[in-house]
């Protein structure tokens, strides 16, 4: 018997089931709507799923459920994060203090850092927050977000990008972002939204459905009553546009297809001049959710 991490009902594990997704129980609360796997990873399995192959598929196969070369595709997360950090601005006055969860090697941070913000990760991969450390020469504290702590109403913003689907323990992490916001403090977070039209039209070979490492799946009105619950007020919910490489594209593809012909193409197309075209995407089923820690 599983316990929902948002409104504490009990769900049983065979009634609730929506389906099994590589050998993981993917579970429906019926109460709060909040879906989930079954089983919540251990520190242990935590090591093994974020190991370095996550991050760069060359070292192990990841079935296309992770990053084909996080490295290799700085020029287009760059892109993207200053794009992000320009929204950002557009509801604070000035910068501040600004805390990324689930880092990475911290790209997001040095553009946020160029921009004036006095900046800060957390990440449990120990491998890309020592390249953040030593190339960046950025502030990264390394493990799980659960374990780390920091004083009360230091941060002006927080950001999740692609993280608490992550999580292990996201009302905890909710909770913990309240108490480290300043009062009309920023969070934003990007996540998928299990309710999309992609994901629906999708099921079980939803390119985000990976209950590997997505541990929590959310719908707008789910991760609402999660920030609601602290005490945050939400600005909005918008689905924006990202530019992504044609080899990462087809990459990802495998996720959906995980046949070996399409492993094949995305190999062939990764050594081909075709493999750092930008190619706009928006499949309006990732949300970013921005809120307010009110006054």
């Amino acid at each position: 018997m599983a316990v929902c991490n948002l409104c504490g009902t009990e769900v049983d594990d065979r009634q609730s089931c929506l389906y099994v997704k590589d050998t993981y129980p993917v579970l429906r609360c019926s109460t709060c709507g909040l879906i989930f796997r079954g089983t919540i990873p251990d520190n242990k399995e935590l090591d093994l799923i974020y190991s370095d192959s996550y991050f760069f598929s060359e070292l192990g196969d990841t079935q296309g459920q992770g990053y084909q070369d996080y490295q290799k595709d700085e020029r287009f997360l760059r892109s993207n994060f200053r794009r992000r950090l320009g929204r950002i601005g557009q509801h604070c006055n000035g910068v501040g203090r600004l805390l990324d969860v689930g880092s990475a090697s911290g790209f997001f941070m040095d553009e946020a850092r160029q921009l004036g913000w006095t900046v800060r990760g957390v990440e449990y991969s120990s491998t890309m927050a020592q390249l953040a450390q030593k190339k960046l020469g950025l502030d990264v504290w390394v493990g799980k977000f659960q374990d780390f702590d920091d004083q009360p109403m230091t941060y002006d913003v927080i950001t999740m990008w692609d993280y608490i689907e992550h999580s292990v323990d996201p009302a905890h992490d909710f909770k913990s972002i309240q108490r480290m916001l300043k009062p009309g403090g920023l969070i934003v977070a990007s996540t998928g939204n299990i309710n999309s039209i992609m994901s629906k039209l999708s099921g079980r070979n939803w390119h985000l459905m990976t209950p590997r490492h997505h541990v929590f799946y959310f719908s707008p009105e789910v991760i609402r009553a999660y920030l609601e619950k602290e005490g945050f007020e939400v600005l909005k919910i918008a689905y924006h546009s990202e530019v992504y490489s044609l080899s990462y594209i087809s990459y990802k593809l495998f996720t959906i297809f995980p046949w070996r012909l399409v492993r094949r193409g995305a190999n062939a197309l990764d050594r081909s001049p075709l493999s750092q075209l930008n190619i706009p995407l928006n499949l309006f089923d990732i949300m970013t959710v921005y809120a307010r820690k009110k006054a």
